[in-house]
């Protein structure tokens, strides 16, 4: 194989997010907690947080701030038939303590919906399961 097609491959690979080990306490980004059983806005009030017909993951989540624009990234491993998705938070340094609450929709990919068993795990390392299929 010439080596330039293992450079490309290389980097395809390093933009990937599927890691083979739950996360660890500092990859969940900034403080935040998942909001249980808050309505989607867009879902017909499906209590969240929850996979929709189409195939994304509709969550609300509390954070302190105010002052700065947050993101919020989603993350996944895949063993043993089961995808454990987390949030990624950051607050660019807000220092604001107002309590903010934000719906987010993240895209779930194919080998996330291909799992018999889906689960969100909170910044306290509890997994809230999503879905779960017997084969």
């Amino acid at each position: 194989m010439p080596p330039y097609r293992l450079l490309v491959l290389a980097l395809l690979l390093a933009g990937c997010d599927l890691i083979e080990r739950p996360p660890l306490a500092d990859e969940f980004g900034a403080p935040y907690d998942i909001v249980l059983g808050a309505p989607a806005s867009g879902e017909g009030g499906l209590p969240t947080p929850a996979i929709t017909d189409d195939g994304d993951l509709v969550v609300v989540v509390a954070y302190r701030g105010g002052c700065h624009d947050h993101s919020f990234g989603l993350r996944f491993a895949i063993a043993d038939a089961a995808a454990r998705l987390w949030i990624v938070h950051e607050d660019f340094g807000d220092a604001c303590e107002g309590l903010q609450q934000e719906e987010l929709a993240f895209a779930l990919g194919p080998n996330v919906l291909a799992q018999p068993t889906v689960e969100l795990l909170d910044p306290g390392g509890a997994a809230l399961a999503l879905r779960t299929v017997d084969r």
